[in-house]
């Protein structure tokens, strides 16, 4: 939600345009698949992106502050499914892709524009990125749901997404 916010306000801005082609501002994806696809689609998760990067994404994640970018480097673009534009797909790396182009265009980092344009507008107080090895007391603690019947719920506290638009 807080990454819709700040693509809105950037649109507010007249600084993007929501129904332009994503290439428009960034020329991460490969091929002509960014022409394909816009923002728009980006914020309803129907621009044929996966949910994640790979299988395999957390094993090579290293749960440090990475930036964004450093996050998409990791994405696998055969993952990319033309077929599924215009039909809803929930998928973090459309999000992730998000941040890439509030990035791109506010010239801010994802963190630094989520704090300044959204976090201290509003008096979020007790709202901020946090860094993985601090001490936050009153934090909430996400879960992580079973995968099979044999598995159990886990903290994800862990997974540091610290800026992570996602």
């Amino acid at each position: 939600m807080i990454t819709a916010i700040a693509i809105l306000q950037l649109e507010e801005k007249d600084s993007i345009d929501l129904h332009v082609p994503v290439s428009t501002y960034t020329d991460f994806l490969e091929s002509d698949f960014g022409d394909k696809i816009t923002i728009h689609q980006l914020l309803t998760h129907a621009g044929g992106l996966p949910l994640w990067f790979y299988d395999s994404y957390f094993s090579v994640f290293k749960g440090d502050d990475e930036s964004v970018t450093d996050h998409l480097k990791l994405f696998d673009q055969s993952l990319v499914n033309e077929g599924q534009i215009d039909t809803f797909n929930y998928s973090n790396v459309g999000y992730f892709l998000l941040g890439h182009i509030i990035e791109k265009v506010s010239g801010q980092s994802y963190k630094s524009y989520i704090e300044e344009n959204i976090f201290e507008q509003v008096t979020l107080k007790n709202t901020a990125h946090y860094q993985l090895m601090e001490i936050h007391y009153n934090s909430a603690i996400g879960y992580t749901r079973p995968q099979s019947k044999d598995d159990y719920w886990k903290e994800n506290f862990y997974i540091n997404l610290s800026s992570s638009p996602a």
